[in-house]
C-alpha cells in the first residue's frame, strides 16, 4: 500500500507508474480540485495506452481501481510507504512529515520526492530519521526512467533496499546517492542550467538549445527541460544552490531572474507559458517561443 502526498504533475506521475505495478496507491491532496487534476493527468495517460492497443479497456478499468484520491488521512495506518511530492519547500515538507508520522505504521517508509532539499534537514525533527530517504523522480515520470534515491546519515539499509525494490517495481533505473548539495543529478543540472541561461541571454533561442542538446543524447531538449521541472522549482533550487556553491554557479544574476520569470506566471508547462508558449494539440518543435521570456531574458 502507497500513498503519494500531492496531486500536481510530479505527484500524479508517481502514482501512474505505480498503479499498473500491483500496488495499491493513495492520492492524497488538500482540494478536490488539485485531486481531481491529478487523475485526470493519470486518467488521460492510460487512455492514451488503450488507443496505442498497450492495454486492453478492461486493463485500463482494473489499473484505475488501484487508485483512490482523497482529502483526508483516512487509511494512512495501512501504509508501507508514503512519497512525498509537495512543493519544494523545507518548511512545508517537515510540516508534512510531521503529520503523516503521527498516522502511519512504524514500518512504514517516508520518502521525499525533492529535486536538491537535503534529506538530513527534512528529516531534523522526524520520531524516526532511519524510515525517511529521497526518491528523486524526474519529469514528466512515466517516460523517465531515472530514479535517484538518496541515502542521509540515519536512513537505514531496510529503508534503502525498501526504495530501491519500489523503483525497480515501478520500471526505474535507480541510483542510490548520498546526501550532498544538489545529490547527484541536480548538481550537475543547476551547473548545465546556468550555461543554458547564459547562452539565452547571450542571444541563442530555446529551439537553439533544444535542438543542440537532443541531437548530442539528451532525452529531453535542456531548455524544455526548465518548463517541464517547472521555473518556479527551479527558482527554489538556484537560490539554494548558490548558497552553497556561490561564483561556482556564475553570478548572482540567476536566481533573480528566476524569481523575475516566477512573478511574471512563466513557470513552464503548469502554467502554460515559460520558455515556450503550451496550447492544447500544439507539440513538440511546433510550440512558440515565448515573447515575455525572450524580453525577460534580455
Amino acid at each position: 500500500n502507497v500513498a503519494v502526498l500531492g496531486a500536481g504533475l510530479m505527484g500524479a506521475g508517481i502514482a501512474h507508474v505505480s498503479i499498473d505495478k500491483g500496488y495499491n496507491v493513495i492520492l492524497r491532496d488538500m482540494t478536490s480540485k488539485a485531486l481531481s487534476r491529478g487523475y485526470t493527468q493519470i486518467s488521460k495517460g492510460y487512455q492514451n495506452y488503450v488507443k496505442r492497443k498497450r492495454i486492453t479497456t478492461a486493463e485500463y478499468d482494473n489499473i484505475l481501481s488501484n487508485l483512490e484520491c482523497q482529502t483526508t488521512l483516512a487509511n494512512f495506518g495501512k501504509c508501507d510507504m508514503i512519497i512525498e511530492a509537495v512543493f519544494e519547500d523545507l518548511q512545508l515538507k517537515q510540516k508534512v512529515l510531521a503529520e503523516i508520522e503521527q498516522n502511519i505504521p512504524e514500518h512504514c517508509v517516508f520518502a521525499s520526492n525533492t529535486s536538491a532539499l537535503p534529506i538530513h534537514q527534512i528529516a531534523a525533527n522526524s520520531r524516526r530519521p532511519e524510515k525517511v530517504v529521497g526518491m528523486h523522480y524526474f519529469s514528466p515520470v512515466d517516460k523517465m526512467e531515472l530514479l535517484e534515491i538518496v541515502r542521509a546519515k540515519k536512513t537505514s539499509d531496510d529503508t534503502i533496499r525498501s526504495a530501491v525494490s519500489v523503483g525497480l517495481k515501478q520500471g526505474k533505473v535507480v541510483i542510490v546517492v548520498g546526501d550532498g548539495p544538489g545529490f547527484y543529478t541536480t548538481r550537475l543540472l543547476m551547473f548545465a542550467g546556468a550555461e543554458v541561461f547564459r547562452l539565452l541571454q547571450e542571444g541563442a533561442t530555446p529551439k537553439d538549445i533544444d535542438r543542440a542538446t537532443k541531437k548530442f543524447g539528451f532525452p529531453v531538449g535542456s531548455a524544455t527541460l526548465f518548463d517541464e521541472v517547472g521555473i518556479d522549482v527551479a527558482a527554489h533550487i538556484a537560490r539554494d544552490m548558490q548558497t552553497v556553491f556561490g561564483a561556482r554557479l556564475g553570478d548572482s544574476s540567476m536566481p533573480q531572474l528566476f524569481q523575475d520569470l516566477v512573478k511574471n506566471n512563466l513557470c513552464g508547462r503548469k502554467t502554460g507559458q515559460g520558455l515556450y508558449i503550451y496550447q492544447a494539440g500544439v507539440k513538440g518543435g511546433d510550440r512558440e517561443i515565448n515573447p515575455k521570456f525572450t524580453e525577460l531574458i534580455k
